[in-house]
């Protein structure tokens, strides 16, 4: 597990491609039940630290509840939410690798894009604990640095899948994400 792990450290960093991770619907599918977990969870205590740190966001916010933030609706939503965005995601980059001609490395691109969401989506989780209690300017900036990283690595990942330039690629990942939650907030609308 820590090997995997190490890949897709390595594609976070730019250091290895889809290329290096194994062709294994088993890995896949295991990336995409782990990922969806830890996104609801780190979602949910995101919300309630923010809630917990300024109590105001409730005032502001009124669909933003600390009781709703844990009941079976909310979990629900976040399910959904989770659910739509990695299934646009998989289709998304399905289509683009069929029309590229390079259908065969869907699964490891595919595990490519959830292996370096989930490292990504644990080091944000972490950060932002650590820099909310420091200042909420730092995490603003902290989540938005690691927003663009995110988009650079998943454009790294199709860069090396497509064998386009790099720029292209993250366009393309931008596009991604951006369907990926327009298809997400609709689902749950």
């Amino acid at each position: 597990m820590v090997s995997i792990l190490w890949t897709f450290w390595r594609i976070c960093t730019f250091k290895a491609g889809p290329d290096t991770v194994p062709a294994s619907s088993f890995l896949l599918a295991l990336l995409l039940a782990v990922n969806a977990i830890v996104s609801i969870v780190v979602s949910v205590a995101i919300t309630a630290a923010a809630v917990y740190v300024d109590p105001s966001l409730l005032e502001e916010n009124p669909n933003l509840s600390m009781d709703q933030a844990f009941t079976a609706g909310a979990f629900v939503n976040a399910l959904t939410q989770v659910v739509v965005g990695q299934a646009s995601v998989a289709g998304s980059v399905w289509l683009i690798l069929n029309l590229m001609n390079f259908g065969n490395r869907f699964q490891r691109t595919l595990s490519a894009i959830f292996g370096v969401d989930l490292v990504i989506t644990l080091i944000s989780g972490l950060l932002f604990f650590v820099t909310l209690f420091i200042s909420p300017l730092l995490t603003s900036i902290t989540i938005t640095a690691l927003m663009f990283w995110s988009l650079t690595a998943i454009g790294f990942i199709l860069h090396r899948a497509l064998q386009i330039h790099i720029g292209f690629g993250i366009a393309l990942s931008l596009f991604i994400v951006l369907f990926s939650i327009a298809l997400s907030q609709a689902a749950v609308s």
